[in-house]
């Protein structure tokens, strides 16, 4: 698998995503994160609250695979 380094945004419009930390939507106004990772010929973008991304990276500073959507609580701003 590979993956781009993270851009951080802020969300003004267009659509919402769920966050893949977490699974809370993104809104407008929001500052998050987004990747693209590539496996096995597929294309995949990434989208985490920019504190979501954080708390990623200090329980898999090495990458690795995502926990699943939803299973982890969102941390304090």
């Amino acid at each position: 698998m590979h993956t781009t380094h993270p851009e951080t945004h802020k969300k003004v419009r267009g659509r919402i995503h769920d966050c893949e930390y977490c699974g809370e939507p993104i809104v407008i106004g929001e500052v998050y994160e987004s990747w693209l990772s590539f496996d096995g010929g597929r294309r995949y973008t990434v989208y985490m609250h920019k504190e979501c991304a954080t708390e990623l990276g200090k329980v898999m500073p090495c990458g690795g695979e995502l926990p699943p959507i939803g299973d982890n609580k969102r941390p304090p701003k």
